[in-house]
């Protein structure tokens, strides 16, 4: 474990460093913006390394990653210089960072726990996620060359991949146990960072009891990381008899009920836990708990502490207590920085959270020029005035990132196909309602019926206009293939009314902390029914990716506003009367919400009995099932860089194709075919490289084939399993005449002559 012990002292180093700038950016806040300073700090250290390296040419590397970090603390002292008032503050709070350091080796301690479990690159999208971090950590300047299509920059958002390199580098630790590390340490950021967000929401207004923020923090870190779709619950229930097998079918989740088999309480059958993500048809809703479990460092994961942090960027602007100009950016320069690199860090680390975040801060500003009584033309001109800067900064932040991609066209289309009916729609969220649908019951809001009819008019006129929108396309059927999803968009649309209309009646009370809770359920409301009327087109062609990624935000915005709800609910002392009828609504809520708590240590021990050896490296697998790609990823490491390009067999997506390439950092002339194409969708140069590949390894040792390497930039041949396993046994023998640099236990690395001189 001294390799976890060094991954947190790098990341701790970087994180401590950023606390000082927070406070004067946060430090209206109760956190004082202390409990997402590694996030931030780890942002500031990446976007630094990347924008220097690309902008300057600069190499990237250990030592531009450590002056980014020494320029960090030079911030940090020159605030100690210039504003000794912050380290008085800091002095006060040093029990909170205690707290907050305690709580994330916890979390680190568990993500650790559960990923060793099946640590193998092999799985889903792994190996892809893998090939990003080598390239990374084998690139010479930024953008990385894409290790799956050589000689050409990677086309998707990496940032987030950059931060673990960051922490790795640092660390001194490879990209192999990045894999496993990355993880843990972004489900440990994460949930600190949303520890401290749902004790700030709820000291926004004066708090009655001390462990309120304290209690409240507790139940969103739980919801955000450890909850499961009710669905996941019900697998548990099934696979123990509970309950008709006709029972469980009828939710219509494909598998259910599974097999009625289970070992010390855990179903047998393989990935029975999958399911809990696969509960609408064609599409993914996937949650925090099962990204851990799964093991993906991918982009929506590692994002997640920064979309944390982007929601408590909105609070001072919420709280009333920040005038919404742009003079507030002057006077305050810290706070429009992080701003600004928070949003554009989303924007460079999973593109779509940086839209849904910004609608959670424009959302808040919105309300309180609104609460102002502003009238609506003049509000959005204030609130234009006030994102100005912070938007113009992330713009410029992240340009050159964006610039640098090669991708798809995202387009806006109605979705005029089955929706969500309810059954569905309640396996997913359900759970995660219950704290929040508990404390906003307990609270007892007021809400004028006028204010409910004003917003239920406002989402049942956007309703309207998509089903009009249909009729005039000629999609009139889209209106009776809603079926039941109507009353799905009926329950958004009655929730988001009834949530908006508590946010303005607490705003008028100045009952703050109750406003940005219901402000959060009515947003998420009005998310969700976003989703099931458009979507965005991209290279998938449908709406999964609009639901997985919307959703996947929504879960933090719920796990949030469902803590800081429980939080407000045990500070105003409510009244628990009647009891006859509190208390049993209490407990089954309970059951419900413990239920779908079981999930987690479940899948964990399903997945541990997978036969991976438990392991923080990644890669070690790969010497005991192919020594020979082992070897020739080690020779290739040690000789050649990210210029040059090793060929190997273009296989299908998901396979184990291309793992040389995945694994050495080293690239290929083209890894998984359809994920390029969704990257960049530039089919002409996929195919000449497709057919380049079939071409060289069927022709072998010839002058043609040389030459058409060498047009393709190919420098060396690999020759190992899928090799064999597509072109033959003998595939070897065909390039006998070409020099081999590397062979053994049936892998063979050859060159591909230099042409030669006329």
């Amino acid at each position: 474990m001294s390799t976890a012990l060094l991954w947190y002292v790098a990341l701790t180093i970087v994180g401590a460093g950023a606390v000082l700038p927070l406070l004067q950016a946060f430090g209206g806040l109760r956190s004082g913006g202390v409990w997402y300073a590694k996030p931030v700090g780890l942002l500031l250290v990446a976007l630094f390394a990347w924008l220097t390296s690309a902008e300057t040419h600069a190499p990237y590397g250990l030592p531009l990653v450590l002056v980014g970090v020494v320029l960090l603390w030079v911030w940090t002292g020159a605030l100690v210089w210039m504003r000794p008032a912050l380290m008085t503050e800091l002095r006060r709070r040093v029990a909170q960072i205690a707290a907050g350091e305690v709580l994330f080796l916890v979390l680190f301690a568990i993500a650790i726990v559960a990923r060793m479990q099946t640590p193998n690159a092999t799985d889903t999208e792994k190996p892809m996620d893998l090939m990003l971090l080598t390239s990374i950590r084998g690139a010479s300047t930024m953008p990385p060359i894409d290790g799956w299509y050589g000689g050409v920059t990677l086309s998707y958002y990496h940032l987030g991949h950059v931060m673990v390199d960051v922490v790795g580098r640092i660390a001194g630790i490879g990209p192999g146990i990045e894999m496993i590390l990355g993880v843990a340490g972004t489900v440990a950021m994460a949930g600190v960072a949303i520890f401290g967000l749902a004790g700030d929401i709820v000291a926004l207004s004066a708090m009655r009891q001390r462990v309120s923020p304290w209690l409240a923090g507790s139940v969103a870190v739980v919801s955000l990381l450890f909850l499961a779709t009710l669905e996941g619950f019900f697998e548990l229930l099934s696979a123990h008899g509970v309950g008709a097998p006709g029972l469980w079918a009828s939710f219509g989740v494909d598998g259910l009920p599974g097999t009625q088999f289970v070992q010390t309480g855990v179903p047998t059958q393989f990935w029975w836990w999958w399911r809990a993500t696969r509960i609408l048809p064609g599409t993914i809703t996937e949650f925090p708990a099962f990204s851990v479990i799964l093991g993906d460092p991918h982009a929506h994961l590692l994002a997640l502490p920064l979309g944390v942090t982007a929601i408590a960027t909105a609070l001072p602007a919420f709280s009333g207590k920040t005038p919404l100009n742009w003079s507030v950016w002057r006077r305050n320069p810290a706070a429009l920085v992080i701003s600004g690199a928070v949003f554009a860090g989303l924007a460079m680390t999973n593109a779509w959270d940086a839209v849904i975040y910004g609608a959670v801060w424009g959302a808040a500003v919105l309300a309180v020029i609104s609460a102002s009584g502003w009238p609506l033309f003049g509000g959005v001109m204030v609130a234009g005035r006030y994102f100005a800067l912070p938007a113009l900064a992330a713009g410029l932040i992240a340009w050159p990132f964006l610039a640098s991609l090669q991708s798809v066209p995202v387009g806006l289309h109605l979705f005029n196909e089955v929706g969500s009916d309810p059954t569905r729609f309640l396996l997913v969220f359900l759970p995660l309602l219950l704290p929040l649908l508990v404390g906003i019951a307990l609270l007892r809001p007021t809400v004028r019926r006028d204010a409910v009819l004003t917003g239920a008019a406002g989402l049942a006129a956007i309703v309207l206009t998509w089903g009009a929108s249909n009729v005039i396309a000629g999609q009139s059927i889209a209106l009776s293939a809603r079926g039941h999803g109507w009353y799905t968009l009926a329950m958004l649309v009655v929730g988001f009314a009834v949530a908006a209309a508590a946010c303005a009646s607490a705003m008028k009370a100045r009952e703050t902390a109750c406003a940005a809770v219901f402000g959060l359920a009515a947003l998420a409301c009005a998310i969700v029914l976003a989703t099931e009327l458009f979507f965005l087109r991209d290279a998938l062609g449908d709406r999964m990716n609009t639901v997985f990624k919307f959703w996947y935000a929504v879960w933090v915005v719920l796990a949030v506003a469902g803590g800081a709800a429980v939080g407000l609910a045990y500070d105003r002392m409510v009244s628990l009367r009647p009891r006859w009828i509190v208390f049993p609504a209490l407990l089954l809520c309970a059951v419900v919400y413990g239920g779908a708590l079981l999930y987690a240590p479940a899948a964990t021990v399903a997945r541990s009995r997978e036969g991976q050896e438990a392991s923080l490296d990644s890669v070690a697998y790969l010497g005991r099932v192919d020594p020979g790609a082992a070897g020739a990823v080690v020779w290739i490491r040690s000789h050649l860089n990210s210029k040059d390009i090793v060929l190997e067999a273009v296989g299908r997506d998901y396979s184990e194709a291309a793992v040389v390439s995945s694994t050495s950092g080293v690239p290929t002339l083209m890894g998984w075919r359809g994920h390029e194409l969704t990257w960049r969708g530039n089919i002409a140069g996929l195919g000449t490289r497709f057919l380049g590949a079939a071409y060289i390894y069927g022709e072998g040792a010839t002058a043609d084939s040389a030459a058409r390497a060498r047009e393709l930039g190919v420098t060396y041949v690999y020759i190992g399993r899928e090799e064999i396993a597509q072109y033959g046994a003998s595939i070897a023998s065909k390039f006998a005449a070409w020099d081999t640099v590397y062979a053994a236990n049936g892998s063979r690395v050859v060159r591909v002559p230099v042409e030669a001189a006329r």
